[in-house]
């Protein structure tokens, strides 16, 4: 059999620390707990983990194996393409705007507590106020440059 060489030598090359794709899976599932309003002890205890284990998967730290990735995928209710999203963007460098999902900065904002929150609470306000905050975030992220 030959050898083809269309295929990478290496898919995951080997790197210190946890890999990008394991973080950013991680990354997601922290987002989508949060979004559903699930502390890490709950969704630990519907693993059967503890929740210092659900914080090292949401690190990437520790990857996740494809059983628990299938355990998390049902208590969320998610499909699998959810946790990969915008791995195009991040980890392989598609650069195809139609293909483009959120950018990690983006990604990690919205995973924190007050990014949550300020997206929740704009997403309820009057549009009128949404176009304020845009404006105000606008001015102040061209000032911040």
């Amino acid at each position: 059999m030959e050898n083809d060489t269309s295929i990478p030598p290496t898919i995951l090359p080997k790197m210190r620390g946890p890999h990008p794709v394991d973080v950013h899976v991680g990354t997601r599932i922290s987002l989508a707990r949060k979004m559903k309003r699930i502390s890490q002890a709950t969704l630990g205890e519907a693993l059967g983990v503890t929740f210092q284990q659900v914080q090292k998967y949401e690190r990437g730290t520790n990857r996740v194996s494809a059983s628990t990735m299938f355990a998390i995928m049902n208590f969320l209710n998610l499909p699998a393409s959810y946790f990969f999203e915008g791995l195009e963007y991040q980890y392989i460098g598609n650069t195809d705007p139609s293909t483009q999902s959120l950018s990690p900065e983006v990604l990690a904002f919205l995973s924190s507590t007050l990014g949550l929150q300020i997206v929740e609470d704009l997403a309820r306000a009057p549009r009128r106020v949404q176009n304020a905050f845009a404006i105000l975030l606008e001015n102040g992220v061209g000032e911040a440059k």
